[in-house]
């Protein structure tokens, strides 16, 4: 490889093959229409980043320039623009001709809609690239892969995919710990407001700006102004909204409701969302500029069926937090109890998991140990074949449940997972003496 030239490392053997060369390589994590990619990058000199086969870093987009950037390699790093069409933005800036701007390792810039991170020399690849996203088995970062790290050092923003109850917050929060950020994690429900109160609790407002405004309120991203935001469901936001969360990412400030100056704010961006953002892209509900302005890096989160080595380990974490909560001793999980925990399909993913292990501590009682027939899942049924005719072991649990919750019926029927009536209905078939609600 000639002095300045960068090689693209498609795969992790050819990342270590470097690394044996001597110097630990840089490389350049880049995250866009294709997926991801990493480049490797020389210990020192120069590399030309663009669309032309010349390029030693060739990104093909038909948005970016032929000849885009110009990288230097050193200490420190330094990147430029060379004058392209549709420009290189650097923390909120889009960049001058020939300015040149110091990079730190975990800095991000992007090249139109592709978002570039420099990582530290010698970070250890070892996941797959060319995905659109990359898969996280781990949401709360036990297991966390060195890329993920390298990453949440960074100034990227995020898109974390998963199906509801995956543990996608958990994940964000993780990321947000791993971060050099200083500031608040704070967060947003996007699908549990309506356009207006959004766009209040995000950019906040001026004295006076609606009927009942009667003080400022400086807005999410002011108050998270140094640390993380993290827009759960972003695939519900208002293409209204989308436009003025757009212009605060780029210009790096917010203009709150009523206001007539903008304010500066300094923050990472972690969205999360059950959809498929791309497809919402092409038919119009999502913008694309935003898409790619938030999607530097791309993670998802598989659903708890397909990651059953976790489920034993979770059960138990849940299990003793509940025993801690409650203040008694930490059951054991019986081999059969452990079997229908793997055998279950969690449509409820990993909080659907909780519930269960909630439920089943109050059920198990003190017996020492979790059975199937303490497993009462999300649908209502327990892991166990129950008895059609009345039975002490289901008499028991019934008064389990009923003496967890002070004898409120309703409370108690959510935590054997039956309606209120089915409840009623067995404590008469049990002739259980009806119970009377503790102040």
């Amino acid at each position: 490889m000639r002095h300045g030239q960068a090689a693209t490392a498609t795969t992790a053997l050819e990342s270590d093959a470097l690394a044996r060369g001597g110097a630990p390589p840089r490389f350049l994590l880049a995250t866009g229409r294709a997926g991801v990619r990493i480049f490797a990058l020389p210990p020192e000199g120069e590399a030309t980043l663009g669309r032309g086969s010349g390029c030693d870093v060739v990104l093909k987009d038909d948005s970016i320039s032929r000849r885009h950037a110009r990288l230097r390699i050193g200490e420190p790093c330094t990147i430029a623009d060379l004058g392209s069409r549709n420009g290189t933005l650097f923390r909120g800036r889009r960049l001058r001709r020939d300015e040149e701007h110091a990079l730190e390792y975990g800095d991000s810039f992007s090249l139109g809609p592709i978002s570039l991170q420099l990582l530290p020399p010698g970070t250890d690849l070892r996941e797959p690239v060319g995905a659109s996203r990359l898969l996280i088995d781990d949401p709360d970062g036990a297991e966390a892969s060195p890329l993920v790290a390298a990453v949440a050092q960074g100034r990227l923003n995020i898109v974390i995919y998963g199906e509801t109850g995956v543990g996608k917050e958990l994940l964000a929060a993780t990321l947000h710990r791993a971060s050099r950020r200083g500031g608040p994690f704070l967060g947003v429900n996007c699908a549990a407001l309506s356009e207006s109160l959004l766009e209040n609790e995000l950019f906040g407002h001026e004295r006076g700006a609606y009927t009942g405004a009667v003080q400022a309120a400086p807005g999410l991203l002011k108050a998270a102004s140094g640390g993380t935001v993290f827009l759960d469901e972003i695939g519900e936001m208002t293409l209204t909204v989308q436009a003025k969360l757009l212009r605060a990412i780029e210009t790096q400030s917010i203009l709150p409701v009523g206001g007539t100056r903008p304010v500066a704010v300094d923050v990472r961006f972690l969205a999360a969302t059950h959809r498929d953002l791309l497809a919402q892209v092409a038919s119009g509900q999502f913008r694309r500029d935003l898409y790619y302005r938030l999607a530097g890096f791309a993670v998802e989160i598989p659903p708890l069926r397909q990651r059953k080595p976790q489920i034993m380990r979770l059960a138990m974490h849940f299990l003793a937090a509940a025993a801690t909560r409650s203040g008694v001793p930490l059951p054991s999980i019986t081999p059969a109890g452990a079997a229908a925990l793997e055998e279950h399909d969690w449509p409820g993913n990993v909080r659907e998991l909780r519930n269960v292990m909630e439920r089943a501590l109050v059920l198990a009682s003190d017996r020492g140990a979790i059975e199937p027939a303490h497993l009462m899942f999300d649908t209502g049924r327990s892991a166990a074949p129950e008895p059609v005719t009345s039975s002490g072991d289901d008499r028991s649990r019934l008064i389990a449940a009923l003496d967890a919750c002070a004898g409120n019926q309703t409370r108690a029927a959510a935590l054997l997972g039956i309606s209120r009536t089915k409840l009623v209905q067995q404590i008469a078939l049990h002739r259980i003496p009806r119970p009377r609600k503790r102040l």
